[in-house]
């Protein structure tokens, strides 16, 4: 028996990582043992470390990437009953160095864009990449506005703004018209230098210009090089300027350009504000001249718009299709995989299953429950979908199974608290994975004021929020990045900037890159109200509460949490409570030090309902050149006068509310409710922060600021002891 030919051959050089081990044998053994390895005495030695097996076939697959730039040894040996174990040589290989160049197989980037001030912004090529402008595109961010991918490029309706952001074609721009202009999807070549296109887009009424994905070559703007091809005509066009996809292109959204010269496309809609795509198509509603009406390109080519035509790939709208226009005026348009497409209107949702143009059906899927307007609905990442409504918020389970209402039974007057109104507020829902809960976001569009609420899919409960006026939420996508660590909730802000949440920060950004800002994010959670007094009529009386803060031992591993402020509220009914604790006018509150169980609080409450707030200590500081020294940092102490107090750290003075001068007062003195006479003190009108005027025997102006960075809290429990007080009088 004799063993040969091993591939890779012996001392071969620049073998792939993958490679897999083969050899020839002059006789049909019975099997082959594989010794293989980098060690070459322990191949030689037939080690038992290099011992990879036997097998029948005369081939070995390593089934593992080997180590680049490494020298493998190996040896068979092969078996045959009735004579002796054959071993081969010694052979040897080494893998390349490093690994190869993969083909750019991937032909995209993802890139976020986004629009703001009139204004397209788009990522650019840095790394990372900062959003730029893109010159000469002018949009009206007052009006409604979407925008949405198709075939690398961005459409954009914006009302009578219809536009395209073309990412992947060449512009030619020819030297004269063309009389006749090439098919959309058709190559043309131009002559000497070679150079391919495959067209795309050739705009009605505008035959001097042609765009296309460049397939060979580098097209010229030599005179010479004309351009020819499919039904081009004349043949003695040639391009006059040359722009390439390195900065976008941006042009009127219009059909293409008729080659028979009959009207082969139709005509885009006038007006429209909402968009996205469908089964291949560009789909268009709010028209506001035909607010009913919904509108679907031609499948794969959205400057199709003749509908009517008989194939099943034909441009579509309502007006033209059995299925017919939307029974209300259309506030959103949402795609369901390639089964259904939802319209929602104030008061109605509609599904269209199956595609229009062969023969699907428009029909009402729900009546009385709608989507108020083009951005108030979301996905989970289960494919449940959720929707506000004027009553409410709603989900409508994975295809389209059942309507749950998620507000009725937890919060009853949630749209009518909102004061919910798409004329004058901006609303959106926004699913966040990472959070696993759904951002509701309701922004005034002429203040930015804002109130939104986090809805926790897992402990199905709602937190409400306020942001900075700069953050408010005007719109919001989810970044489905290449990185996974860059996926995240984008939200586009009331400033115009783009933010994101950040769960590690104590602050809120409100600045801008060029300038930055923050604010201290304030925190808390209101436990209750609930009925200490047994029933309406019985009082019940609170008589020492205590706190366990998060973090354990002060120390270890576990984050400790910071101090906690808390404040007491109590009332013959719950809505009393509540508006107590709106105005934060608690009977009496302070500060829980943490981590971990603090001292009992001996203070009593009576009433029918109790509300305990817990949250961040709220913090101020307080500078200047004074005298006397009443700098430093000043925590909240609790409440005097119905407002919130602050005590200096040491103890030594006091911001608080004087409700017995005329007009009322803040004050910086050395004990709450003592003014007047021989001391120094400081004060001011509302709000508390800004500067106090010296008074009494001080000098110097008190300037009273936030803090500059906020707290992190945690929680564990609260205890409170709780006995009958008696009949409510």
């Amino acid at each position: 028996m004799a063993l040969s030919t091993p591939s890779p051959a012996h001392e071969a050089t620049d073998i792939a990582n993958n490679t897999t081990l083969s050899w020839a044998d002059s006789v049909a053994s019975d099997y082959y043992k594989v010794f293989f390895g980098t060690n070459s005495a322990e191949v030689t030695a037939k080690s038992v470390n290099v011992y990879r097996g036997n097998v029948t076939p005369k081939a070995y697959d390593p089934r593992l990437d080997l180590t680049y730039g490494a020298k493998y040894y190996w040896l068979i040996t092969a078996v045959k009953a009735g004579s002796g174990d054959v071993d081969s040589d010694v052979w040897e290989f080494t893998i390349v160095e490093e690994a190869p160049a993969l083909p750019d197989a991937k032909k995209y980037k993802k890139k976020i864009c986004s629009a703001a001030n009139n204004k397209f912004f788009y990522d650019n090529d840095d790394s990372p990449p900062k959003q730029v402008e893109l010159s000469g595109l002018t949009l009206d961010t007052s009006k409604a506005i979407t925008m949405f991918e198709l075939d690398q490029k961005v459409y954009i309706a914006n009302d009578d703004i219809l536009k395209v952001v073309d990412f992947v074609n060449t512009k030619l721009t020819l030297n004269d018209e063309m009389t006749v202009p090439p098919r959309r999807g058709q190559a043309i070549t131009q002559a000497n230098s070679g150079a391919t296109m495959i067209v795309d887009y050739v705009a009605k009424g505008a035959l001097t210009v042609i765009y296309g994905r460049t397939t060979s070559g580098t097209f010229t703007t030599n005179e010479a090089d004309t351009l020819s091809g499919d039904t081009m005509s004349p043949t003695t066009r040639w391009s006059a300027a040359v722009a390439l996809p390195t900065t976008p292109h941006h042009y009127t959204w219009g059909v293409y350009a008729d080659v028979t010269g009959e009207d082969e496309f139709g005509a885009i809609p006038p007006r429209a504000t909402i968009g996205d795509r469908w089964r291949g198509r560009a789909c268009l509603t709010g028209n506001s001249i035909d607010p009913h009406q919904w509108y679907l390109s031609r499948q794969m080519n959205p400057y199709d718009m003749m509908y009517g035509e008989d194939d099943e790939q034909a441009a579509v709208a309502g007006t033209d299709a059995k299925a017919g226009k939307v029974g209300d005026i259309v506030t959103a348009s949402i795609p369901y995989s390639d089964d259904y497409k939802l319209y929602g209107s104030i008061g109605d949702l509609w599904v269209l299953r199956g595609d229009p143009a062969a023969g699907g059906n428009l029909d009402c899927l729900i009546e009385g429950i709608g989507i108020i307007s083009q951005s108030a609905w979301c996905w989970d990442d289960a494919g449940n979908l959720y929707i506000l409504d004027l009553k409410g918020m709603y989900k409508i389970t994975r295809g389209l199974a059942a309507i749950e209402p998620m507000t009725s039974d937890k919060i009853p007057n949630f749209t009518k608290d909102l004061a919910l109104n798409p004329e004058t507020q901006r609303i959106v829902l926004s699913f966040d994975p990472a959070k696993q809960g759904i951002v509701i976001s309701v922004t005034t569009i002429e203040t930015g004021a804002n109130v939104n609420y986090f809805y926790d899919l897992q402990s199905e409960g709602f937190s409400p929020e306020t942001y900075p006026v700069q953050d408010a939420v005007i719109c919001s996508h989810y970044y489905d990045a290449d990185d996974p660590e860059q996926r995240r909730l984008l939200f586009g802000s009331y400033d115009g900037h783009m933010r994101i949440l950040d769960p590690a920060s104590k602050n809120d950004d409100t600045g801008s890159m060029a300038s930055p800002a923050t604010e201290v994010i304030d925190s808390y959670v209101l436990l209750g109200p609930v009925m200490i007094g047994g029933n309406h009529n019985w009082m019940g009386r609170m008589n020492s509460l205590t706190v366990v803060t998060a973090g354990g031992k002060a120390g270890g591993t576990i984050p400790d949490s910071d101090d906690i402020a808390y404040a007491v509220y109590v009332g013959d009914d719950a809505e009393t409570v509540i508006e107590k604790a709106d105005a934060d006018t608690s009977i009496f509150g302070g500060v829980i030090p943490a981590p971990g169980r603090a001292r009992r609080i001996r203070r009593k409450a009576r009433g029918v309902f109790m509300a305990v707030r817990v949250g961040s200590v709220a913090t101020y500081v307080v500078t200047g050149t004074l005298n006397p020294d009443a700098t430093g940092n000043y925590l909240y102490a609790g409440t005097y006068n119905g407002k919130p107090y602050y005590r200096r750290e040491d103890g030594a003075y006091f911001i608080w509310w004087c409700s017995s001068t005329s007009p009322d007062y803040w004050i910086i003195s050395t004990a709450a409710g003592v003014i007047g006479g021989p001391i120094a003190y400081w004060y001011r009108e509302s709000p508390e922060i800004g500067n106090y005027a010296a008074a009494g025997t001080a000098t110097g102006t008190a300037t009273v600021a936030a803090p500059t960075e906020g707290k992190t809290w945690g929680m564990e429990r609260v205890l409170a002891e709780i006995e009958p007080a008696g009949r409510k009088k």
